[in-house]
């Protein structure tokens, strides 16, 4: 059950600069109603940072550009210090346009899964070398026909 915070209590959460975690989630817009109430649901974080960008957690394992890995790293970093947040959600989600657009498209849904699985384990990898006291959590995002979205977490 998602559970809105009392404004005293955002108030002091602002005042000791604290969040639960950061996330690093794809700009897809379907994640917008969703995406908080399932974060809690999911995970059990009610407060974060969050870091969108095309991809998500593809810009860890898979990033393209040089230089951009450690961007993305940098701005972890800078976000999980500033708030005091020890936790790192890292999201990546089916039918994702920016893997699409490089070339990658699936026979199935089990095999875009196992594909996306890999990525964020390695993902996850390059966060735990970076950040070794961080609790990393992975998930794989599912959004439905209706824009509703469902997170498994990968271990």
């Amino acid at each position: 059950m998602l559970r809105f915070l009392p404004s005293s209590m955002i108030s002091d959460r602002i005042l000791q600069d604290e969040v639960g975690a950061v996330v690093l989630a794809c700009i897809d817009f379907r994640f917008r109603k969703d995406l908080p109430h399932t974060i809690q649901e999911t995970f059990g974080i009610d407060v974060y940072d969050e870091i969108k960008l095309a991809g998500g957690a593809k810009n860890l394992s898979r990033p393209g550009k040089p230089g951009r890995q450690e961007a993305i790293l940098d701005d972890l970093g800078l976000a999980a210090s500033a708030h005091h947040a020890n936790t790192m959600v890292l999201l990546n989600h089916q039918n994702c346009g920016k893997y699409a657009s490089e070339g990658h498209s699936f026979s199935n849904q089990d095999e875009e899964h196992s594909f996306h699985t890999a990525e964020l384990k390695t993902a996850g990898g390059v966060a735990r070398a970076h950040f070794p006291g961080a609790t990393i959590l992975l998930g794989y995002t599912y959004i439905d026909d209706a824009d509703a979205v469902r997170i498994e977490r990968v271990p």
